[in-house]
C-alpha cells in the first residue's frame, strides 16, 4: 500500500499514524505439548503469594521464542505445571509506503505525534518519507513526540528531508523515540533534531482499592533522541545531518540530547546500533548517555542463608511510595557463584554475547550538567571530532562502564568546574546525590584526535599516531613526530600544537619537531610560514660589436634588480680601435636597421654604473679608430 500527499500534513494530534502487523493465533498447550518442543525455556518471572489459608504459593513463568518468532509460554505453581499457551505468527509479504511532499505539522492541546509508526511483520517493509520538516507544538501538559517508531520485525526506513522540531511550554517532549527488537531500521534526518519542553518531575498521588492514598515521585526526562535496541538481533541506524539540542524549561538537568540503550540480556541477542551526528550535541542537562547492557540473569530456586561476610554492596534509595530513605543489600556467594538480596532471593549473572554500539559525532558535545555519561559499554565505540564539556562532569562513567571493549576517541576534553576530565560515580550520599572521583585509569585510555590545519595537510605528516576510523590518534603522554614539507617561496617561523598557537613545538636532536600529547587533547598542528621577499629582476644583453669582453666576442647577458644599477664591464683592448663606451640602444647591432650612434650621443662608460630600468636592455660597445 502506498499513500502520497503532495503538500503539507496539518493535524491536531497525529500527523502520520502508520502500523504494520502480522497475523497471530493463540492457543493453549498441554504439558506434553510443551515437553515435545524439546526447547530451552528461559525463566521470565518468579514470585510468591499466599492462598486463603495463608500458605505460600511459588509462581514462575517460562518463555521460549523460536527462529520464526513463535512464542511459547508456561506457568508453574509450587513447581508443578499449571498452564501453557503459544502465539503463532502468520507473516505475509507486505510493502507499505507513506510519502509527504512537504511538511508534517501538528499543533495540539493534548498529546501529539508528528509520526507514530509500529511494525511487527517479519516479511514486511515500511517506509515513511517527508520532503520538509516534522514540527510538533503542544500547549497542554501531555507528552509531545516528533517521531515514535517501534520495529519488532521486518524493515523500516524513515527519511526526513528537513528538521525535527518539538516544543511544549507545559509538557514533556521527545524528538525521536526509536525502538528495535528485531529487524532493521534506518532513520535519516537531513536537518537537525531540536526539542524544548517541561520534564515530568512531581509527586503523584495514587488511591488503591481500599482507599489508601500513596504518594510517589515521577520523573521523566526531555530527550531529543532516544534510541534503543532491546535484546534481539535488531539493527538500528540513525543519521542526523545537523545539530541535536534538548532544552528543559524547568529542572534543566532533566534534559538529554541523545540517550542510547543497546541491551543484550539473552543468549544469541546481538543488537547493532549506529549513530551519526554531523553537527553539535547540546543539552541543558546531559549531552550524550550510553547504556550497552550485556548481562543475563538466571534465577535460582530456593532461599539463600544471609551471611554478612558475603555482603557485596549496600545501596541507598528513596522509596517511591513513602519517600523515606531506605537501604537494600546485595550479597555474593563466591564459592557457588551466585548473588542474593536481603530477602534471600538468588540469581546468577552471566555475560551475554554483546551487541555493538557505534556513535560518531562530528561536532561538539556539551551538557550544562554532564557532557557524556557512560553506563555498561561492552563493544562500544564513541568518537567525538570536537570538544566534550560539562559543568559538573565532562565525562561521567559508571563502574560497570570500565570495560576493555570501550573505545573512547575525542579531539578535546574540557575539564569540569572541579578540574576533572573523567569521573567515576562510586555511590550516592545520604541525600541521594552522586559521589564521584577522578578516573585516571580511563583517562589514560582516551584516544585524542591529532588535527592538522586543513590548509596545511600537504605540508605536515605525523609519526607515532595510530588510525581510528580514519583519524590519526594518540594517547596522553605519547610522542608524535612531525614530518614537514615547506613550499618553495616560504620560510618556517615556527610550529605550533594548539588552536591559539600558544604552544610552540620543540625540535629533537635530529632537528625534527615533536609533540607530547597533553592531557585533554586539543591538538591542532599548524605551521607559521613567512613568504620570502620577492625582488623583480631585469636582464641586460651586451654586444661587444667587433671587440671582446674577457675574451668573449659574442653577445652575453647579465641580470640585476630592476631599477638598480649594474656595473658595466670593460672590454678587452682591440687593435686599431679605442673603446668609446657603451651605448644603450633600442635595437641590437644585428638588426638590419642598426646605425652607429652620433658622436654626441650619450654613452655609458666602462668604469661607470648603468641603471637597469626594464627587462632586456641592450648595450652596444662603441669603438673609435685609434688613428
Amino acid at each position: 500500500m502506498t499513500v502520497a500527499v503532495e503538500g503539507d500534513i496539518a493535524a491536531s494530534r497525529y500527523g502520520i499514524d502508520a502500523s504494520s502487523y502480522s497475523e497471530k493465533s493463540n492457543h493453549e498447550m498441554t504439558k506434553e505439548e510443551i515437553d515435545a518442543l524439546d526447547a530451552e525455556f528461559v525463566l521470565d518471572y518468579e514470585g510468591t503469594s499466599e492462598d486463603e489459608d495463608g500458605n505460600t504459593i511459588h509462581h514462575a513463568s517460562y518463555t521460549y521464542e523460536d527462529v520464526n518468532g513463535n512464542v511459547y509460554y508456561y506457568e508453574t505453581l509450587n513447581g508443578e505445571f499449571d498452564r501453557g499457551y503459544a502465539t503463532i505468527r502468520n507473516d505475509k509479504d507486505a510493502v507499505n509506503a507513506v510519502n509527504v511532499a512537504k511538511n508534517v505539522i501538528v499543533n495540539s492541546e493534548d498529546y501529539a505525534y508528528g509520526i507514530d509508526h509500529y511494525q511487527d511483520n517479519r516479511l514486511g517493509t515500511d517506509s515513511i518519507t517527508v520532503g520538509g520538516d516534522v514540527s510538533v507544538t503542544a500547549s497542554g501538559k501531555e507528552w509531545a513526540t516528533g517521531i515514535r517508531s517501534e520495529t519488532y520485525n521486518g524493515e523500516t526506513a524513515i527519511d526526513i528531508h528537513g528538521e525535527v522540531k518539538v516544543e511544549s511550554e507545559n509538557g514533556g517532549v521527545t524528538g525521536i523515540s526509536s525502538y528495535v527488537n528485531d529487524g532493521t531500521k534506518t532513520i535519516q534526518i537531513d536537518g537537525g533534531v531540536n526539542v524544548k519542553g517541561k520534564p515530568v518531575n512531581e509527586d503523584v498521588e495514587n488511591v488503591d482499592e481500599d482507599g489508601t492514598t500513596h504518594t510517589y515521585h515521577e520523573t521523566e526526562e526531555i530527550q531529543a533522541i532516544r534510541a534503543s535496541v532491546d535484546g534481539a538481533n535488531g539493527k538500528l541506524t540513525i543519521a542526523v545531518m545537523d545539530d541535536v539540542t534538548a532544552e528543559a524549561v524547568s529542572d534543566p538537568e532533566l534534559a538529554t540530547a541523545i540517550q542510547i540503550y543497546n541491551s543484550s540480556y539473552k543468549e544469541g541477542a546481538i543488537g547493532e546500533l549506529d549513530m551519526l551526528v554531523t553537527g553539535n550535541v547540546e543539552s541543558t542537562g546531559t549531552g550524550l548517555y550510553i547504556d550497552s547492557e550485556d548481562m543475563m540473569w538466571e534465577y535460582l530456586e530456593g532461599t539463600a542463608e544471609i551471611k554478612e561476610e558475603e555482603l557485596y554492596r549496600t545501596n541507598t534509595y528513596i522509596d517511591e511510595e513513602t519517600q523515606e530513605k531506605k537501604e537494600s543489600k546485595l550479597y555474593y556467594n563466591s564459592k557457588e557463584d551466585y548473588f542474593y538480596n536481603d530477602k534471600g532471593k538468588m540469581w546468577r549473572q552471566e555475560r551475554a554475547e554483546s551487541g555493538h554500539t557505534d556513535v560518531k559525532i562530528l561536532g561538539d558535545v556539551h551538557g550544562d550538567d554532564k557532557g557524556i555519561v557512560l553506563d555498561n559499554t561492552e563493544n562500544t565505540n564513541v568518537l567525538v571530532d570536537g570538544t566534550v564539556s560539562g559543568e559538573n562532569s565532562a565525562i561521567l562513567v559508571k563502574e560497570s562502564a570500565l570495560t576493555d571493549t570501550l573505545t573512547l576517541t575525542v579531539w578535546e576534553i574540557v575539564p569540569d568546574q572541579d578540574g576533572n576530565y573523567i569521573e567515576t560515580q562510586t555511590g550516592t550520599d545520604e541525600n541521594g546525590n552522586e559521589i564521584t572521583e577522578e578516573n585516571k585509569e580511563l583517562l589514560q585510555k582516551v584516544q585524542y584526535i591529532i588535527r592538522i590545519n586543513p590548509t596545511q595537510t600537504d605540508m605536515i605528516s605525523t609519526e607515532g599516531t595510530s588510525d581510528q576510523d580514519g583519524y590519526q590518534v594518540a594517547r596522553e603522554g605519547e610522542t608524535v613526530t612531525l614530518k614537514l614539507s615547506i613550499p618553495s617561496g616560504y620560510t618556517l617561523k615556527g610550529v605550533y600544537g594548539d588552536v591559539p598557537m600558544d604552544v610552540r613545538l620543540l625540535q629533537d636532536a635530529n632537528g625534527e619537531y615533536y609533540l607530547v600529547v597533553p592531557r585533554g587533547g586539543g591538538v591542532l598542528l599548524s605551521l607559521d610560514l613567512e613568504a620570502m621577499k620577492q625582488t623583480a629582476t631585469a636582464s641586460a644583453t651586451f654586444y661587444p660589436n667587433g671587440g671582446s669582453v674577457n675574451g668573449y666576442d659574442k653577445k652575453f647577458t647579465r641580470s640585476a634588480e630592476k631599477n638598480h644599477s649594474l656595473r658595466l664591464p670593460v672590454p678587452d683592448e682591440r687593435e686599431g680601435y679605442q673603446f668609446a663606451g657603451w651605448y644603450e640602444s633600442e635595437i641590437s647591432p644585428e638588426a638590419s636597421e642598426w646605425k652607429e650612434p652620433a658622436e654626441d650621443a650619450v654613452l655609458q662608460m666602462g668604469d661607470e654604473n648603468a641603471m637597469i630600468r626594464k627587462n632586456n636592455t641592450i648595450f652596444v660597445a662603441i669603438w673609435k679608430s685609434a688613428e
